[in-house]
């Protein structure tokens, strides 16, 4: 059994040295191509379960959200995609793939999808910090 923490919000001494030792593990190659090769490792298992738990936590909080409301934040997500989407498209217009491989993949498709992001937090903060 994990003992807990003194402090509110902070890790009890042997998970946080457990995360310690796999970071300094990862980082201890004498290489390089080592290092980066032990981060995407350790990386690839990470994805892998959170991968497996972020089906399970929306499907609990489907369950557990109000029958009126329950499509609605999938909804506004999809809206809130498709604008800020239309809005680069219309701003920086680019050339399809097939014509022009380089031309096609704009710099500023990366601020779209970081957009869509920072408007996704926007419940999770509202959350955590209350009305």
């Amino acid at each position: 059994m994990v003992k807990s923490s003194d402090s509110s919000g902070a890790l009890p001494s042997n998970v946080s040295s457990a995360v310690k030792g796999v970071a300094f593990c990862g980082l201890s190659f004498g290489k390089r191509p080592a290092v980066v090769s032990a981060l995407c490792f350790f990386r690839f298992w990470l994805g892998y379960g959170i991968g497996g738990d972020s089906p399970l936590s929306a499907a609990i909080m489907s369950e557990y959200a109000y029958k009126k409301t329950r499509g609605f934040g999938i909804l506004a997500g999809g809206m809130v995609a498709v604008i800020i989407s239309e809005a680069f498209k219309a701003q920086f217009p680019a050339p399809a793939f097939e014509v022009d491989p380089t031309g096609s993949t704009l710099l500023e498709a990366d601020h779209a999808w970081r957009i869509i992001v920072m408007f996704g937090a926007i419940p999770a903060a509202l959350l955590i910090t209350g009305p």
